[in-house]
């Protein structure tokens, strides 16, 4: 993971340089010289660092050295964020006008002497002196690397055409008649049983069930009639999974790369995830000398305390290029079991920085064949597919998932609350980077969490609960360098739910994403949060007692999904939705035709929103009959363009007349859709609901 944060600030501090001199920004004297040489540093120290990452396993000197170079990076990454929020900040103050009289005389200028955060005012100076500061760590840290002998190799590079990567269906590898299947039960509750049991009653006779478990209790409990208890895999039969999959798509087999892969399937240990995950790895290899230096590598030689399966799959590991490796070991923030969608995968990639591009589609693209690349590596299973063959969802295997905790147990800490009263977490001595928070059932959450400075996510789980504000409160002045909070994850009736958001929020000026999904007590947003320039996602769904949103929501101007369905309470959209060009999620809007109010969105304002993907809910308002309508909604309706959302799939429509709902006859529906002009791959449908509830 050091090798990719490091490419990571590499690049950023290269961006950041051509940014400021477009901006005509100059830092105080000296300061310059100070980046060259922190670009300097980290260049000397990627040389070495493939080595060094295949070394940390073993030599614990290593290790601890590349902790300090990882600590290291994630500080020059928000000094560099910082400074480069200040120049988004500078830009939004310049393209809506700022006057002197709103601030010093001093900053109507083409850069500024200081950088506004919320209530802090961070100088040019401080920026300079973070920044050497942290050159002075980073030299010690470069001359440190000379102690251990490290190697320069050559960085693995991504591979050109990821989307080629074919996923592995482990189903159509084994040849398991079964008619049910109950894989890795843990449920040794006799009712459950039996509950089950009366289920299956009335099946014809000759049906089986088969079930797989762990513990033995479970077999008492199910009164199996058979029980085999399973021993490792033979090296034959390790071979033939290995060698299915190793030479998929080969005509002939070579028998040189044979003898070679008998040896490895050897060092398996009967595991068939690890023939599985060795086999994915061999297929790309063609050389003889390829194979041979799998079988030979000093990985076998490591006395890791984990199971043996810890081994292969360091082996495919260590193969991945390293901006991948990262992408692979983030997912070891999520619960075990959790089924996980690509897209979401994507999006948590996209806000973490592990997808260095610019333009949010190019980032999709990339993370898209970045998936791909490690579900034909079989790092993922169970994938549901939709009727075109995409992946929906996917999970991760257990051991596959303990190995990458095993890697992450530094930077991502899960953390358990079982008690019935609030309770403070103390992380202090830990130093995470992720933390997942997991709430029992009627247990309540923390009164407060210590030791938080350095974190940078934030993800609560669990029974539904209630965030109080004091929490918030505590919590926002300590994680500055936080850059996503979710409260809304989990299934419908698991989430912790938040009550009310402190104005403190804006001071997270790193924050890319905010899910507040379900939080059904919440009222309003802040104005403090269109403070956030950062911020890419917004997930409000189902806030059922929400009522307004911030007027000046034009300020969020990198924000490219707003969800919004659910909140039936909303008195309007403000107006600088229509602001956000970039917008690339929309579910739902409430627009005007009527256009009296300054502040409400109207329909003509989805004029600029050409990015627009997927679906959206439109919901039409401001109308007493339709003799107005028919004056009024032709013009509003051509302004919106829909014919130029090329992008989106599907659109949802609500007409409200005289603040009713009212139910269209066809012709007048088609009149509509008509003047609309959606472009002709957009599905126009209309949405029919009781005259209680919106959308």
């Amino acid at each position: 993971m050091a090798e990719e944060l490091v490419s990571s600030i590499l690049l950023q501090l290269t961006t950041i340089t051509i940014e400021n001199a477009k901006q005509k920004v100059k830092l105080v004297t000296g300061v310059e010289n100070e980046v060259e040489k922190l670009k300097s540093n980290f260049e000397a120290i990627q040389d070495v660092l493939e080595d060094a990452e295949e070394k940390q396993i073993v030599e614990k000197n290593v290790n601890r050295w590349l902790h300090k170079l990882k600590d290291v990076s994630y500080d020059i990454e928000d000094v560099l964020d910082e400074w480069n929020t200040a120049i988004l900040k500078v830009r939004l103050q310049t393209n809506h006008g700022v006057e002197s009289t709103s601030l010093p005389k001093k900053m109507v200028c083409p850069f500024i002497s200081c950088f506004s955060f919320g209530h802090r005012v961070v100088k040019r100076h401080d920026i300079g002196i973070k920044i050497q500061g942290i050159n002075e760590k980073l030299e010690e840290i470069a001359r440190e690397k000379d102690r251990f002998q490290l190697t320069r190799r050559e960085i693995r590079q991504s591979p050109r055409r990821l989307e080629s990567t074919s996923v592995i269906d482990e189903s159509k590898l084994l040849e398991t008649k079964v008619f049910l299947v109950l894989d890795d039960v843990w449920e040794d509750h006799h009712g459950s049983w039996e509950e089950l049991k009366d289920t299956f009653c009335h099946c014809k006779p000759g049906s089986r069930i088969l079930v797989t478990t762990r513990i033995n209790s479970v077999v008492r409990v199910m009164e199996s009639s058979d029980v085999f208890p399973l021993e490792q895999l033979s090296d034959d039969i390790c071979w033939s999974i290995l060698r299915r999959v190793a030479f998929m798509g080969r005509v002939i087999c070579d028998k040189d790369l044979e003898e070679i892969g008998m040896k490895i399937a050897q060092k398996c240990k009967g595991l068939p995830l690890a023939a599985t995950t060795l086999g994915s790895l061999l297929r790309e290899k063609e050389s003889r000398a390829e194979w041979e230096s799998i079988l030979n590598s000093e990985i076998w030689r490591l006395d890791i305390a984990q199971e043996h399966i810890f081994k292969p799959l360091l082996l495919s590991y260590y193969d991945l290029p390293s901006t991948i490796r990262r992408c692979l070991l983030y997912c070891a923030f999520f619960p075990k079991d959790y089924v996980m969608s690509p897209n979401e995968l994507i999006l948590h990639w996209m806000v973490q920085g592990y997808l260095n591009f610019d333009e949010i589609s190019e980032m999709e693209v990339k993370g898209k064949g970045y998936f791909n690349y490690l579900a034909g590596r079989s790092f993922f299973q169970d994938f549901q597919k939709d009727p075109y063959g995409g992946i929906c969802s996917c999970k991760m295997h257990d051991v596959i998932h303990d190995f990458i905790q095993f890697l992450t147990k530094e930077e991502i800490m899960a953390e358990e609350v079982n008690l019935s009263e609030s309770v403070s977490l103390n992380l202090s001595s830990q130093g995470a980077r992720h933390l997942r928070i997991t709430i029992g059932e009627g247990k309540r959450f923390p009164v407060s969490i210590n030791g938080v400075g350095k974190l940078r996510s934030l993800l609560a789980t669990g029974q539904t609960c209630d965030v109080n504000n004091e929490f918030l409160q505590g919590l926002f002045s300590e994680v500055r360098c936080l850059r996503l909070l979710e409260f809304g994850f989990g299934h419908r009736d698991m989430a912790a739910r938040v009550k009310e958001i402190p104005e403190d929020i804006g001071k997270l000026i790193h924050l890319r994403y905010l899910n507040l999904q379900r939080s059904n007590k919440l009222r309003k947003l802040p104005k403090a949060i269109c403070e956030l320039q950062n911020l890419r996602y917004l997930n409000l769904r189902d806030c059922s007692s929400l009522e307004e949103l911030p007027d000046e929501m034009e300020k969020l101007i990198n924000l490219k999904y707003l969800y919004s369905a659910g909140c039936d309470r909303l008195a309007y959209y403000p107006k600088g939705i229509g602001k956000l060009s970039g917008l690339m999620g929309l579910d739902n809007v409430v627009a005007r035709i009527d256009c009296n109010d300054a502040r409400v969105f109207c329909v003509r304002d989805l004029q600029d929103l050409d990015m627009l993907s997927g679906e959206l809910r439109l919901q039409i308002e401001g109308l007493d009959n339709k003799m107005q309508f028919v004056a009024d909604f032709v013009e509003e309706a051509k302004r919106a363009k829909l014919h130029n959302k090329i992008h989106l799939s599907r659109l949802g429509l609500t007409l409200w007349l005289g603040g009713r709902f009212n139910l269209m006859q066809d012709t007048f529906e088609d009149y509509v859709i008509q003047a609309l002009n959606p472009h002709t791959n957009l599905l126009v449908e209309w949405i029919r609901q009781d005259n209680q509830n919106r959308i």
